[in-house]
């Protein structure tokens, strides 16, 4: 027979009866929500069914900003595989094509362990627009004008909306879906907002046509006492057609206050204001160093964390992410200290620690390792993050960090966050998987904690394999 021997025990958290009695469905352990153990497939091709290698395809879960789960890009065949996907939330699949195609994206259904193929997936093509933006007429505009924001809406009030992306002299529009919208632009000058608005007529899967939009301030009139209202003049002509986007590569590395490396910081090309580039991530390694490489139009302020938070983090550190220009990291690797770090001080009993291992849960990624029991943390991003321990033979163990809260402007960090661990070596646990009273091959055992039944709150421990 088939079976696993763990030392340990496993705790069920049942919530207390209500005062009140109200009849409810039941509910069951087993019910599992999420996908598990699945491989995610298809095919990616032309609107004339050709395949088109060399798409980036990705699953993100969880928060909108998160980071993928899984990225890959698609063979010569344009076919794609994910292998063993597993997420607690429902994933949903984006591709990101060469520019001259629209990016998209699908929820993926499927039952865990299952082969979820998403079938062929035809691209479409992307038009692309240039911008110029011109002013005349009116009063002389102040020095702390902004400027312009160019927005492109299709028609209807749910539709796409396309913001302009500054790129040299121009805007550029990418990744437009429709031929019919309106043009809006926004122009600050200090405290009022001037807007002119006026129909868009495009052709779809154009890339040589750019507008001159001339903004007539003298037909501005008052729409409320912070707002303004004006008209614009439209002219358009062609444009050769230029791949805008190019490839980066960032270095550097992240250090604790000591300056030992910090090895299991994500670093991604992330950035605020969020633009249409694919996202791209990196763990720094054992030396705390980095590669990052990325495809866009612009460069991009890497994006350090270390914590729940996907993004922004580490933007207390020092040099600050942001007094560094994108273009100086380019050209020189720098080392960012781990601002307001705190160390993590993990006790075990019942077992030689030197044999544990510890992780921390990242609500898109699971499970993150930390460097060692004694690691540099930044309390500010873990927040009350679980924490586990596990070693071979034994039931992983989990618990809440539990910092104290602070304000990272005002408050030191604590020095030392603690935590103690007991692993129950005389309890032995044998897991056996059948069907049909017979002992089965191969299977996947997953273990979970049930925090409350009631609200599906479950903590995934890891993953078994006889």
């Amino acid at each position: 027979m088939n079976a696993l021997r763990l030392a340990g025990a496993a705790i069920i958290a049942v919530s207390a009866v209500s005062a009140f009695q109200v009849m409810q469905p039941a509910k069951s352990p087993y019910e599992r929500r999420g996908l598990y153990h699945a491989t995610v497939h298809g095919r990616i091709v032309s609107p004339l069914g050709e395949p088109v290698g060399g798409v980036h395809v990705q699953l993100k879960a969880g928060r909108p900003r998160s980071l993928p789960l899984v990225d890959v890009v698609t063979g010569g065949d344009g076919n794609f595989a994910m292998p063993d996907v597993n997420s607690i939330y429902p994933p949903y699949l984006s591709w990101f094509p060469p520019e001259e195609w629209l990016n998209g994206g699908v929820s993926v259904s499927g039952e865990s362990a299952a082969d979820v193929d998403v079938g062929v997936i035809r691209l479409m093509p992307a038009t692309m627009i240039r911008v110029l933006v011109e002013v005349s007429g009116g009063s002389r505009l102040p020095s702390a004008s902004r400027d312009p924001v160019v927005v492109l809406q299709n028609k209807g009030p749910f539709g796409p909306r396309i913001v302009g992306e500054r790129i040299g002299s121009e805007q550029v529009l990418r990744g437009i879906s429709f031929d019919e919208g309106n043009w809006e632009v926004n122009l600050f000058t200090g405290s009022t907002t001037e807007e002119y608005t006026t129909p868009f007529h495009g052709q779809l899967g154009r890339r040589d046509q750019k507008f001159t939009l001339r903004l007539r301030r003298d037909t501005l009139t008052r729409a409320t006492d912070y707002s303004r209202q004006g008209k614009i003049d439209v002219s358009e002509s062609l444009v050769p057609v230029t791949v805008l986007t190019r490839d980066f590569a960032v270095a550097g590395k992240v250090v604790g206050p000591d300056g030992s490396p910090i090895e299991g910081a994500m670093v991604s090309n992330f950035s605020i204001p969020m633009r249409q580039s694919t996202p791209q991530w990196v763990r720094t390694g054992p030396q705390g160093d980095f590669n990052l490489k990325y495809r866009d139009s612009n460069c991009s302020t890497p994006s350090v964390t270390y914590g729940h938070s996907d993004y922004w983090n580490l933007l207390l550190a020092k040099p600050s992410l942001r007094d560094i220009p994108c273009e100086e990291w380019l050209r020189t690797p720098h080392t960012i200290a781990m601002p307001e770090p705190s160390r993590l001080s993990i006790r075990v009993s019942g077992l030689d620690a030197s044999k544990v291992r510890a992780d921390w849960w990242h609500d898109s990624l699971g499970w993150q390792q930390f460097s060692s029991l004694k690691a540099w943390v930044s309390v500010w991003g873990l927040w009350d993050a679980a924490v586990r321990v596990s070693a071979d033979g034994y039931l992983p163990l989990t618990h809440r960090l539990e910092a104290p809260y602070f304000d990272p402007f005002k408050k030191e960090p604590p020095a030392e966050v603690p935590l103690e661990f007991h692993l129950d070596g005389t309890v032995l646990r044998a897991l056996s998987v059948v069907s049909a009273g017979k002992p089965v091959g191969g299977a996947t055992v997953d273990i979970e904690s049930i925090v409350n039944l009631d609200s599906d709150r479950r903590r995934f421990l890891g993953t078994y394999r006889p």
